[in-house]
């Protein structure tokens, strides 16, 4: 069973597209979850909810976490050091594994290549909350309590991705007949 939280958004979509390629056990974990392919199976819960999150990953070989929250700095705040505990805890009782979709704000300015080894060095409240978030996942991994891996990308462009900054800003400009920026 392949398990993606945060089910529906544009990651998760195309995750799921992707992985049937692999298996046809996958779980739609949100709290509206729709089936992407044929075969998924829906899963409601709240990932805020410690317990709802337990059996939604229950029987999970790989769980990941593609969850978006408002984008909104009091929510991140609050919300997902509560996500990510839920979803470690999960995934300990489970022995599942995680992979966590993060974006780059826990770096800050990077002069140079980013790499694994990157040291974290956040501009931002988000940036703040994105290296909490991530010291919290990768802690449990080197004490050996969790396999799991982060994998990050700086924005989110492509078909269908409506909130990235090159629909936003660039696509809708040229759409209008202006220069993009």
């Amino acid at each position: 069973m392949q398990t993606i939280l945060g089910a529906n958004g544009n990651i998760a979509t195309e995750l799921s597209k992707h992985l049937l390629q692999y298996t046809d056990k996958i779980r739609q974990v949100s709290r509206n979850p729709q089936a992407v392919n044929i075969t998924d199976e829906t899963f409601s819960a709240d990932l805020l909810n410690h317990r709802q999150t337990e059996k939604a990953v229950a029987g999970s070989e790989v769980v990941y976490l593609v969850a978006g929250l408002k984008y909104d700095i009091k929510v991140w705040q609050r919300d997902w050091p509560v996500i990510m505990q839920n979803v470690i805890d999960a995934c300990k009782k489970h022995n599942s594994k995680l992979v966590f979709f993060d974006n780059v704000y826990c770096y800050g300015y990077v002069n140079g290549i980013m790499t694994e080894e990157t040291p974290y060095n956040p501009t931002s409240k988000k940036g703040e909350v994105r290296a909490k978030i991530a010291t919290q996942l990768l802690d449990e991994v080197k004490a050996k309590n969790l396999q799991a891996m982060i994998v990050r990308a700086a924005d989110f462009y492509g078909p269908n991705v409506l909130l990235s900054i090159v629909h936003s800003t660039v696509t809708e400009k040229l759409k209008a007949g202006k220069t993009p920026q």
